[in-house]
């Protein structure tokens, strides 16, 4: 059997899935990616896959090394783009990128079955014009995708007004009711609400007492925070919430205008 391989487009469809997979994995991440660097890149294992492929039509690789060579691609992609920090990182990358590569290789094979095989087979310039189109309509459906997200999330945060009792005085403060804060004492199983370094200090809540660690997951990275009981909070609109946990991040609100993320 003969087998006619066009090099110069595969190594073209390949560049532009590249460069795709690349930018929607971004995307997702929150990730931004140099537009020079997502290109050499690109065009670096377009060059790399396309070779592999011919080599394997050849006979010269066999199907398990071409797998092989086909994973460490994909490793060396997500290491020289992301440059991501430690296992975990580029873990998280790795599966946000093979579940994008999935997903396009099914839509793309749903719309070749939709057409002729053969005008495709025969046909080239149609063949690429139809994988651009597809690919355009996949980015779209993703931007939109996430924008429905990003909606939702924003649509269950509010900001309350709050006065906070600690050592016999009063504080009002701005806090965030957000659904997303699901941080927990380990010890206790009740909720801790995250307060800002700059109200931690302003009303002298650590002051003379012994933390309590508390363990924390993000996307940021792992860690502990110190907690501390507060004799409680009233939020606007409800009745107060007494000896309430809070753990003190240094990272919330540099601007001072939150100070409390809600979490009871």
């Amino acid at each position: 059997m003969i087998i006619c391989f066009y090099a110069d487009l595969y190594f073209m469809l390949n560049l532009i899935i590249n460069v795709f997979l690349l930018y929607i994995t971004a995307y997702l991440k929150k990730q931004r990616i140099k537009v020079k660097r997502c290109l050499t890149v690109s065009v670096i294992f377009a060059v790399v896959s396309t070779y592999s492929t011919y080599i394997y039509y050849r006979g010269i690789l066999t199907g398990v090394l071409f797998l092989t060579v086909s994973l460490l691609e994909v490793v060396f992609i997500l290491i020289t783009a992301y440059r991501p920090q430690g296992f975990r990182g580029f873990c998280s990358y790795f599966f946000v990128f093979i579940g994008v590569a999935v997903f396009i290789s099914g839509v793309l094979l749903m719309i070749r079955d939709r057409f002729s095989f053969a005008v495709f087979e025969q046909n080239k310039t149609m063949s690429f014009v139809a994988v651009i189109i597809s690919l355009s309509v996949i980015m779209l459906v993703f931007m939109l995708f996430r924008r429905m997200i990003v909606w939702q999330i924003s649509s269950q945060k509010r900001v309350a007004a709050v006065t906070l009792f600690c050592n016999g005085k009063n504080f009002e403060i701005k806090a965030l009711y957000d659904t997303g804060n699901q941080l927990v004492s380990p010890y206790t199983g009740e909720p801790v609400t995250i307060i800002s370094q700059y109200i931690y200090e302003k009303a002298g809540i650590g002051r003379g007492k012994a933390p309590i660690l508390i363990p924390y997951h993000s996307i940021g990275g792992d860690g502990l925070l110190k907690a501390y009981r507060i004799d409680g909070i009233k939020v606007e609109g409800e009745g107060i919430k007494r000896n309430i946990l809070v753990a003190v991040s240094e990272n919330l609100c540099v601007d001072k205008e939150i100070q409390m993320i809600l979490n009871v």
